[in-house]
């Protein structure tokens, strides 16, 4: 056992070195001086106890503008992500006149997708700060990408047009193409916004975590019956699925570029 805590490989009761600090409570938490006098030791652990205990700052929380606009872009993010799982099976089937089997197998390369950007995301991001990029500008760069490239991909994906049946065929292929690539940038969001609450407050980045993905998770609530509703008076997919979460997706970008930031808060 090292000094003060820790785990040393081939460590007994026997070799184990004799200078240690008590561990105490349930944290195992040990007085930062080994050695110390036992009022000492009871001081520390109190003034600790008592940071511990500090009431959330709820009101300096739900004030704060990077946290609104943290709460806004991670409803932007998670939009286009509860839309689409819901939605796209039928948009294959229906509107590109895939068959059932082939739009269940479809509907699975954009999460694939995801999955081989975000193994590379964070060790971009983690590179970009070593080299002394601004970590405000690392995440705004990553929820940027996160957020317009999806948005743009879309875009494309909704101007494809059908000539014929070749032309269906191929335009079908080129839709699930766009838009495995334009999800698949979502996963920038992983060096972004999902980073912003520990930057914010390493105190508090659990509650900010637990605030905001509150607020992602309406889209589920919201989008999805609300893309129905639209689908069911437009009869036009591209306006009903794309052109919310385009547009959602977009103003996101703007609002986390304008108000985004990556400073520690005086309460966090």
């Amino acid at each position: 056992v090292y000094q003060r805590g820790g785990a040393m490989p081939g460590a007994t009761r026997d070799n184990a070195p004799k200078e240690l600090a008590p561990v105490r409570g349930l944290t195992g938490r040990r007085p930062k001086e080994v050695g110390g006098t036992e009022n000492e030791n009871t001081d520390e652990l109190s003034d600790e106890k008592d940071e511990e205990n500090k009431p959330v700052p709820w009101g300096e929380i739900l004030s704060c503008t990077p946290v609104r606009a943290l709460a806004y872009v991670h409803f932007c993010n998670n939009w286009g992500f509860y839309v689409l799982l819901a939605w796209l099976p039928s948009y294959f089937t229906q509107e590109l006149g895939v068959t059932l089997t082939n739009a269940s197998l479809f509907t699975l390369c954009p999460p694939l997708a995801n999955i081989a950007v975000a193994s590379f995301v964070g060790p971009l991001a983690d590179d970009a700060l070593k080299k002394g990029m601004d970590v405000t500008r690392v995440r705004k760069t990553a929820q940027t990408i996160a957020l317009c490239g999806p948005a743009t991909f879309m875009a494309a994906a909704s101007l494809v047009s059908y000539n014929g049946d070749d032309g269906a065929a191929s335009s079908g292929f080129a839709t699930v193409a766009l838009l495995t690539l334009g999800l698949s940038l979502s996963s920038f969001s992983y060096a972004g916004l999902y980073c912003n609450h520990q930057d914010l407050s390493p105190r508090y980045a659990s509650i900010l975590l637990g605030l905001t993905n509150t607020i992602g998770a309406l889209p589920g609530v919201i989008g999805v019956p609300l893309t129905g509703y639209l689908l069911q008076r437009t009869e036009n997919w591209e306006l009903s699925m794309f052109l919310p979460a385009i547009l959602l997706y977009f103003s996101g970008a703007a609002v986390f570029a304008k108000w985004g930031d990556a400073e520690k808060q005086s309460w966090g």
